[in-house]
C-alpha cells in the first residue's frame, strides 16, 4: 500500500475520481471522421441477424470496410461506383497494369473529390474504367455482375478460364478515355489510409487528395465493365442486359446455365467471368444459390461477401466454416476444394 501525505481531502477525492475514470474509459485516438472497426464483442448493431454478418465482421476487423458515424453498417444499402473503388483499394494490393499521366481528370471526378485517389488506383490496377466522353459516374450504383467481373478478371483466381473476345469487350465495357483538360498541379503520391468507406457523402469535404488522370491507352481493357450509356436509359443499372447470354455452344454459357436459373440475364461480356468466379467460389447468392440477379444493384452486404470470397480464393483469409449458415450461400462450395483446402498466407 502507499500513502498520500500532505494532500487535502478534496485533492484526494479528485485524484481518486481521476483514477476511476481512467480505469473504465479507454483512450482512443482516431483521425477526424474515421470510424473504428468493431471487435467481435462489439459489432454493428444492424448486422447481428443479417445473413452477411460472417463476411462483414472479419473485413471490418481488417479495416477493409467500416460503418457510419451512428455505429451502423447498413448492409442493405446500395453501393455506388466510388465506394466500390474505395473498398477494393482497401482490400487488395494489386500492381498497376496501366499508367495515368498527369494532365487530365474525369469530368465528373474533381481533383478534390473524396474518392479521387481510389478511382485513379482502380483504373491503374485494371479494376474499373470510365464511360464515353470522359465520365466515371462515381455516384452510379454498381451491379452485382460488374463487381464479380472486376474481381474475377483482376485477381487471377482462375488461370485457365478463357477471356471474352476483344469485340465483346469493346461493345460492352466503358471506355478508358478521360478528359484532356490540363491540370497544373503535380500528381500526388498515393498513400493508403483508413477511412470509413460507408461515409461517401459525409467524407467528401474531409478528404481532398488531388488526382490527375490522362488515360493514355483508349483500347485498354479495365474490368469493371458497364454498358454503353447510349444503349440504356439514364439512371438504369449500368450492366442491364437486353439480350441473352453467349450462344449455348460456349463452355462458359454451359457453366452458368448449370448453376443459375437466370443465367440468360447475364450480359454477353460477363458470361466467361461469371463462370470463372463461380468455379472460384467468389459468387454468393442470398437467399437462393441458383438466383444470381446479375443486373441488380449490389448491396454493401453482398459486396462484403464477394470481397471476402475473393480474399479466400487468394489465400489471404480463412474460409467460412461449413457450420456457419452463410456458407450455404456460397455457390459451388460443396463441389470445390478451394474453400476447404486453401491456406492463409
Amino acid at each position: 500500500m502507499f500513502s498520500l501525505p500532505n494532500l487535502a481531502p478534496q485533492n484526494i477525492a479528485l485524484l481518486s475520481l481521476g483514477l476511476a475514470v481512467t480505469a473504465v474509459i479507454p483512450v482512443v485516438n482516431l483521425a477526424p471522421g474515421v470510424v473504428a472497426a468493431p471487435t467481435s464483442q462489439l459489432s454493428f448493431p444492424d448486422i447481428q441477424d443479417h445473413w452477411a454478418s460472417p463476411f462483414i465482421e472479419p473485413l471490418a476487423e481488417k479495416n477493409i470496410v467500416a460503418g457510419y458515424l451512428d455505429g451502423t453498417f447498413r448492409p442493405n444499402q446500395l453501393v455506388q461506383r466510388d465506394e466500390f473503388a474505395a473498398i477494393i483499394r482497401q482490400a487488395f494490393n494489386q500492381e498497376p497494369v496501366q499508367k495515368i499521366a498527369s494532365g487530365s481528370v474525369y469530368k465528373d471526378v474533381p481533383a478534390d473529390y473524396w474518392a479521387a485517389p481510389a478511382i485513379e488506383e482502380a483504373y491503374q490496377t485494371g479494376f474499373m474504367a470510365g464511360y464515353p466522353g470522359g465520365f466515371f459516374r462515381p455516384n452510379q450504383e454498381i451491379s452485382r455482375v460488374e463487381a464479380l467481373v472486376a474481381l474475377e478478371k483482376n485477381l487471377n483466381v482462375s488461370s485457365t478460364s478463357p477471356t471474352p473476345s476483344a469485340t465483346q469487350m469493346k461493345m460492352n465495357q466503358p471506355t478508358a478515355q478521360a478528359t484532356t483538360q490540363p491540370v497544373s498541379r503535380d500528381r500526388a503520391t498515393k498513400k493508403r489510409f483508413l477511412m470509413p468507406l460507408a461515409m461517401t457523402t459525409l467524407m467528401q469535404p474531409l478528404i481532398t487528395a488531388p488526382v490527375k488522370s490522362q488515360i493514355t491507352d483508349a483500347n485498354s481493357s479495365p474490368s469493371s465493365v458497364a454498358s454503353d450509356p447510349e444503349t440504356f436509359p439514364k439512371g438504369s443499372p449500368s450492366s442491364v442486359a437486353t439480350e441473352s447470354s453467349l450462344p449455348v455452344t460456349s463452355p462458359a454459357s454451359f457453366t452458368v446455365s448449370n448453376y443459375y436459373v437466370d443465367a440468360q440475364e447475364i450480359p454477353h461480356y460477363a458470361v466467361t467471368n461469371v463462370a470463372a468466379a463461380t468455379k472460384a467460389n467468389i459468387v454468393v447468392n442470398y437467399p437462393n444459390q441458383e438466383i444470381l440477379n446479375p443486373n441488380q444493384p449490389a448491396t454493401r452486404g453482398e459486396i462484403a461477401a464477394f470481397i471476402y470470397q475473393a480474399l479466400v480464393a487468394q489465400g489471404k483469409i480463412e474460409p467460412l466454416p461449413s457450420s456457419v449458415e452463410a456458407s450455404n450461400y456460397i455457390v459451388n462450395r460443396t463441389t470445390s476444394s478451394n474453400q476447404n483446402t486453401q491456406t492463409v498466407q
